[in-house]
């Protein structure tokens, strides 16, 4: 309950007028095998894994949830080319501890900027179907309240409760 893939199913269904049946796995695995074996019908997967389980021809990508199309899936649609003008991107950070010197934060940040810059790094990234988007912690902190006003919203209007 409350997983990212449960969340973003129920982003999905609002502007869609639809529902879906969530059906709740202990991790991604069983849940994939359950799609293979036509136990469930669909599941939110990060695009690199997507994009692996089509590859061998048991599934089939639907749609991307990224602002824009993927180059690792250049011929599956957006949820907004289909019409549900959304965006459900997963997305990384590095964190420290709250007490760790803003000197200190600088330079990570900047080691990290540097090394995302590095060559074959983008490439990397992009081949798992996502973007590297280097920035400052004052732009993932705004970032993080965006998401947080979002997913919040949905988990609060369904009462979604972790267990």
């Amino acid at each position: 309950m409350g997983s990212t893939s449960q969340l973003s199913f129920e982003r999905i269904a609002r502007p869609a007028n639809t529902s879906f049946l969530h059906v709740p796995f202990t991790s991604a695995a069983p849940a994939i095998q359950a799609v293979l074996s036509s136990q469930v019908d669909a599941m939110v997967l990060p695009a690199g894994a997507a994009a692996a389980m089509a590859r061998d021809g048991g599934t089939r990508v639907l749609a991307v949830a990224s602002p824009e199309r993927l180059p690792l899936l250049p011929d599956v649609p957006t949820l907004a080319e289909l019409g549900l003008p959304l965006s459900l991107g997963l997305w990384q950070a590095v964190y420290v501890p709250v007490r760790t010197p803003a000197p200190i934060i600088a330079q990570l940040n900047g080691a990290l900027r540097q090394a995302m810059q590095a060559p074959g790094f983008g490439e990397m990234v992009r081949a798992q179907g996502a973007r590297p988007e280097p920035g400052t912690p004052e732009e993932l902190a705004t970032f993080e309240r965006r998401e947080r006003q979002v997913w919040g919203a949905t988990v609060r209007e369904l009462n979604i409760r972790l267990e």
